[in-house]
């Protein structure tokens, strides 16, 4: 029997304590196994990290020993891609992944000294490159390195990061202006397609200007509920006036599926950071190709046909398998969708395709590596009655 006087609990109520029922030396043992795992995975990442640092010096001796190249990019894109077939892994993804490993191997090697020996994980490295970028002079990243690895292990992320800006404002106290000028460089929009018909529309910039358009928007979600039109809750309120204010339709609810580009030539362009435009004989022209043709290769590909790609057909173009220069059809088992980042990298590099029978696209990689890319599955059945028994 538990027996306690205000709440208190007697030594007697020890025995019938279910925490102290548990198994201590299997937890104890369960927690150093832990341990263990997570200083191997951090090693196996660090060394993943050194093998990429490798390719991207692979990449820029390339380039150093061709000064003449004109679209320096183009290597990037074209290892970034080989490695990416080969790891299922999107190759924008992995192009980030090369020049992140540089800059960490690179520029600070004691923090991927520490990664490789499992005494930080990849979590807190980020937090140290990325609070610690801005330093340009090599004795201060050493210095910043000094002072943050004496402490990382010991701290969250999250307690790390402030710490790790004190430290190179402390070092270089200019730094901190040349990261938000860093950050407004990046600033952008994009969106992010969710389930059941919803997207999110993401808006990177100045945190004043944020809050600024943040604050807006609860303003008018205040007044649409005081007047007792709001019908849900603050939060569902602010979206609606969110997607009024950025001019999005009032009839929201009513407009359920996957986002659609513009009507006509009012598309956004969402890859104009993606290179040189290919010759105007190495594209399809969408307004001559046969509509019903166009559609049914849409319906097919629904998305670019380069192996780990999910940018939907919008936004990019038709393609002919083989050259129309070389004899090749404008047939459906002759096309297929590209965007342009994938549509200069199969005209540009030494990456190959050949279609197969059912809209089978085999890729070979420069290396002699072929990757099949199959169309997403054409009939999808949904079954809305109960079986009939």
């Amino acid at each position: 029997m538990r027996s306690s006087v205000g709440g208190a609990r007697h030594d007697g109520d020890i025995e019938s304590d279910p925490i102290d029922e548990l198994d201590i030396p299997a937890i104890d043992a369960l927690v150093a196994g832990l341990i263990e795992t997570r200083r191997a995975i951090a090693s196996l990442q660090a060394f993943e990290t050194t093998l990429m640092s490798a390719a991207a010096d692979v990449v820029a001796a390339r380039i150093s020993a061709r000064p003449a190249l004109a679209e320096k990019d183009l290597p990037w894109r074209e290892v970034a891609a080989e490695i990416g077939a080969a790891l299922h892994m999107n190759d924008r993804t992995v192009e980030g992944r090369l020049g992140e490993a540089a800059l960490v191997v690179g520029r600070f090697p004691a923090t991927h000294a520490a990664w490789a020996a499992g005494e930080i994980d990849q979590s807190r490295v980020r937090v140290i490159v990325d609070a610690g970028g801005t330093l340009t002079d090599e004795d201060s990243r050493a210095e910043y390195e000094a002072r943050v690895l004496a402490h990382a292990a010991q701290l969250t992320p999250g307690r790390l990061k402030p710490l790790c800006r004190r430290i190179a404002a402390t070092l270089d106290p200019e730094s901190v202006t040349r990261r938000h000028k860093r950050a407004r460089r990046t600033r952008a929009v994009r969106t992010v397609d969710l389930d059941d018909g919803m997207s999110r529309l993401v808006l990177e910039g100045p945190a004043t200007l944020i809050h600024a358009v943040f604050d807006r928007i609860t303003q008018m979600a205040r007044t649409v509920q005081a007047t007792g039109r709001g019908g849900r809750g603050r939060s569902g309120v602010q979206a609606d006036d969110g997607g009024r204010t950025g001019g999005g339709p009032r009839a929201a609810d009513e407009q359920v599926g996957q986002p659609r580009p513009a009507a006509g030539n009012e598309r956004v362009d969402q890859d104009r950071d993606e290179g040189p435009l290919v010759a105007a004989d190495e594209r399809v022209d969408e307004r001559t190709l046969d509509q019903h043709l166009h559609r049914m290769l849409r319906i097919r590909d629904e998305h670019c046909r380069f192996p780990g790609c999910r940018q939907p057909t919008w936004r990019g173009d038709p393609d002919h398998t083989r050259d129309a220069a070389r004899g090749g059809p404008t047939r459906l088992d002759n096309l297929e969708h590209l965007r342009r980042r994938h549509h200069v990298l199969k005209h540009r590099t030494r990456w190959t395709v050949r279609q197969l029978p059912g809209g089978v696209l085999e890729w070979t990689s420069p290396t002699g590596h072929t990757y099949e890319d199959h169309p997403s599955p054409q009939v999808r059945f949904a079954c809305t009655d109960p079986p009939p028994f």
